[in-house]
């Protein structure tokens, strides 16, 4: 976060009339450290979960590691597609269907998708503070037979402070 003063004139005053200001720039981009597991479904398949951590070597002790140090977490979403949805654009939206989504408007960010058959997924994770300021990665997600995951992860907009992404 970056503070400046700065100094208003109202036509002709003098420096008695003259007000002083301060104007708060956010430079700081939203963050969350994302853990994504795979649970059995009853009948076949698997959940694919994506949930903010509380993590006490990163972030205070019992606090999420989820959030906007300067104006604050205006909304959070996760698009799952089975196809690498950035062969032919760099937006995903527009070249790709999405087989899944979840979003929010605070932390923490917990997300569940239906029943998937083993595959390849790819999950694009967007944060967005209330000035606008976005924050973008994807993760590569492997999930077998037997519900294990192997997860890769990418970064698309990079920020001050990284993503991490815990499995």
């Amino acid at each position: 976060m970056l503070c400046f003063l700065c100094r208003g004139i109202a036509g002709e005053c003098g420096p008695e009339a003259c007000i002083w200001f301060p104007v708060i720039v956010d430079s700081c981009y939203s963050y969350a450290e994302i853990e994504i597991t795979a649970t059995d479904c009853e009948c076949e398949g698997c959940e694919i979960d994506f949930e903010t951590i509380v993590d006490e070597f990163l972030c205070d002790a019992d606090e999420e590691c989820c959030g906007d140090e300067c104006s604050g977490i205006a909304s959070w979403s996760v698009v799952l597609y089975d196809e690498y949805p950035f062969d032919e654009c760099c937006d995903p939206s527009i070249c790709e269907e999405p087989i899944g989504s979840c979003s929010g408007t605070a932390c923490p960010i917990e997300c569940t998708t239906e029943c998937l058959p083993e595959g390849t997924y790819y999950a694009v994770i967007t944060l967005v503070d209330n000035v606008g300021l976005e924050e973008v990665y994807y993760a590569r997600i492997v999930l077998g037979a037997d519900c294990d995951i192997d997860v890769n992860q990418g970064v698309i907009r990079r920020s001050f402070r990284m993503y991490q992404l815990v499995y």
